[in-house]
């Protein structure tokens, strides 16, 4: 099983000079919805190397089928990806025992949207799903979230929208103000999420290694009971 990096193009026509994932020192060269997405791909493999699991990415488009995407969970450990129609998709294919880390945009709090991906996690294989990094048979949900950050000469930008227009209508919005306007969500859901690779891989790390030792604990058991 292998740490899964969902790769989803980016919903926009065209990014902004001024916020193109191109700019501010990133890797995105394939309109990526994640700007550092190579980044944090390698990262991933270093990560998944230390745990003994594989670690790929997959990328899913409108255009995916059913079985494809079929193929892509059943060799899941843990799923890693944006918030999105991709992940969402996802999320239900998955087998117990497995994890889902959901990578939130800043502002994205539309009427609960933020909060659909968690919800699917817990829907999922009955009590063993949800939040958390400990034992159980369901899907075990994490989140990584850009907090604030002090402003400086050159700060940190989480999100780079998709245009000029995005960004200017709704740079400086805050979440509460976002998330009462449907076309702020929607423009952040256009723009590309930059992570902070340290802290999304942390995050993996801890998930995967307590999946893993729910695995091993589920071993213990079985060869307990079979030798009583």
């Amino acid at each position: 099983r292998d740490l899964v990096l969902v790769s989803e193009p980016s919903s926009s026509l065209s990014p902004s000079s001024s916020s193109s994932p191109n700019s501010n020192n990133n890797d995105n060269n394939n309109n990526n919805a994640i700007a550092n997405f190579e980044e944090l791909s390698a990262a991933l493999e270093r990560v998944a190397l230390s745990l003994g699991l594989g670690a790929r990415p997959a990328l899913l488009t409108p255009s995916t089928t059913l079985a494809s995407a079929a193929r892509t969970a059943a060799r899941s450990k843990v799923v890693i990806g944006k918030t999105g129609p991709a992940l969402a998709a996802l999320v239900p294919l998955l087998a117990p025992g497995t994890g889902v880390v959901e990578l939130v945009p800043p502002n994205w709090e539309w009427e609960g949207s933020h909060l659909l991906i968690r919800n699917l996690t817990r829907g999922l294989f009955g009590r063993g799903a949800g939040e958390g990094r400990g034992g159980g048979k369901g899907v075990l949900y994490s989140s990584w979230r850009p907090g604030e950050l002090p402003s400086c000469p050159s700060p940190f930008r989480a999100l780079l929208y998709a245009s000029p227009l995005d960004e200017r209508r709704f740079g400086r919005w805050s979440a509460s103000e976002c998330a009462a306007d449907r076309e702020c969500s929607e423009a952040t859901a256009r723009g590309f999420l930059r992570v902070d690779v340290s802290a999304v891989v942390d995050e993996v790390a801890l998930l995967a290694g307590a999946l893993l030792s729910c695995e091993n604990n589920d071993f213990d058991d079985s060869a307990s009971e079979r030798q009583g």
